[in-house]
């Protein structure tokens, strides 16, 4: 199975966070701004190729690729899905929601999915049928949902208690009208402030739940893992273990981010927790409490702790892969190293990247094969990502394509995921026209493309907002 990141529109409107899961869940940013960079042209160094060219032909796999937009009619926000390959480009997804779709989640074998809906947690399965209402919130707001790897409970985020303080629940997947579970701690004062974070991440097998959120003191976001089979909770990082303070439009101190749960029963976060205010790499166990700084993910530029930018862990769970900006402050290279810390880090891009790092917006994804590492990157221009593939062996660089007018930071390339095979992502863009967002795919051995053709094309009005792939 492969995973990717998504992204809620209307909730990023409000602010920008970051929330994801094992099973393909929405992962978001923390509030942090991104780094600066200076309008530039395109780094021919990126695209091997001599010149960009016509794209290749619509991958034939059989990949299933689910789509969250409203793709068929403007302002009406479904989930549809349809085979890649299957039929002539463009295609008209089938819709799988009979309701309206905020957010959604779908399981690792692709056969379930879990969305909020208004105030209702529902869940209907791949093919459009058994779609029943999971929860009925009472008027609380449902903001993110998490289903679990193997579909059979869902993770949310609601303040269902107190309007404005979010809490964690989780509840079962497969029937109608189920009782949640707070797995959120109770908060000293009932202040509306204190939030949980738009971060949800279960582990592979199903059984451990992290997430973080301001819980014990304001503006401290804490790390929790909750063990569904146990009950229980680990807290590892707490309020105590969080000495930066907020500053200078800096994010909330704490998690930034959604950890990763490594072989061996251990968790890696990104957190920025101590003194000197920098993003740094963490890694703990699933039932203990605390974290320890990791010895070879954290590198330094002139003697100073360098920023971690973002992360990402491979299938097997072997190889987690980061960007810091050791080399150049404010221009992010791309490393990968073993998840467990045993060796120093290589780095797999170029050493030169100019201003500009991978998204957090939509995380770094190894491919099912584990051979290749996707993301969005504003290297050419601040504020504007474009797809890259780093073919690790290697390793090699290459920006897939050029979106929209090269000069525009306002086209950029959102959502994306990996087809099946490894040869090739699909991804969301307004490359034809300034926040109309369509749904594209390229061969992984493309290379600033320029003639994109649609792959799903919305109706006047309309866009794709979020992909997941199967």
């Amino acid at each position: 199975m492969h995973t990717t990141g998504t992204k809620t529109l209307a909730a990023l409107a409000v602010l920008l966070f970051a929330c994801g899961d094992d099973g393909g869940s929405t992962p978001r940013p923390d509030s942090a701004p991104r780094p600066d960079a200076a309008p530039g042209t395109p780094d021919a160094a990126d695209s091997p190729d001599a010149e960009p060219g016509t794209p290749d032909a619509m991958p034939t796999d059989d990949t299933t690729v689910f789509v969250r937009g409203d793709y068929a009619a403007d302002n009406d926000i479904r989930v549809g899905r349809f085979v890649l390959g299957a039929a002539a480009s463009p295609v008209t997804p089938t819709q799988v929601t009979t309701n309206t779709a905020d957010d959604f989640s779908v399981s690792a074998d692709g056969s379930r999915i879990a969305y909020s809906s208004g105030d209702a947690l529902r869940a209907v399965d791949a093919d459009g049928t058994d779609d029943i209402e999971v929860l009925a919130t009472g008027g609380g707001d449902i903001t993110d949902v998490a289903i679990s790897p193997d579909g059979t409970t869902i993770a949310f985020r609601s303040d269902r208690v107190l309007a404005g303080m979010y809490d964690i629940y989780v509840i079962p997947a497969g029937a109608a009208a189920g009782t949640p579970v707070k797995v959120s701690p109770d908060r000293v004062v009932n202040d509306a402030n204190a939030d949980a974070q738009f971060i949800l991440a279960w582990s592979p097998d199903s059984r451990y739940l992290a997430y973080g959120g301001e819980f014990t003191t304001l503006d401290k976001n804490e790390l929790h893992v909750w063990d569904t089979m146990t009950s229980t909770r680990a807290v590892l990082i707490g309020a105590a273990d969080i000495l930066a303070a907020t500053a200078g439009g800096q994010p909330t101190p704490g998690l930034v981010l959604p950890p990763v749960f490594a072989p061996g029963g251990k968790v890696i976060a990104l957190a920025r927790i101590a003194l000197d205010g920098v993003r740094k790499l963490y890694r703990g166990d699933v039932g203990a409490a605390g974290a320890t700084l990791m010895t070879n993910g954290n590198r330094l530029r002139g003697g100073s702790p360098a920023d971690v930018y973002t992360l990402a862990l491979s299938n097997d769970g072997d190889t987690l892969a980061f960007a810091t900006d050791d080399v150049t402050s404010g221009a992010f290279e791309v490393y990968t190293m073993p998840s467990d810390d045993s060796a120093a880090a290589t780095r797999v891009t170029d050493g030169a990247r100019p201003s500009g790092s991978p998204s957090r917006f939509d995380l770094m994804q190894f491919s099912p094969d584990d051979a290749k590492l996707a993301f969005n990157a504003d290297w050419t221009l601040d504020e504007k990502y474009q797809p890259y593939v780093i073919v690790l062996a290697t390793p090699t660089l290459r920006r897939l394509a050029i979106i929209g007018d090269a000069g525009s930071a306002s086209q950029d390339s959102t959502a994306f995921g990996w087809t099946a095979d490894s040869a090739a992502l699909v991804f969301a863009a307004d490359d034809g026209q300034d926040n109309v967002a369509e749904l594209y795919t390229l061969p992984i051995t493309a290379s600033d493309e320029t003639n994109l053709v649609p792959v799903v094309e919305p109706p006047t009005g309309g866009d794709v907002f979020d992909v997941v792939t199967r």
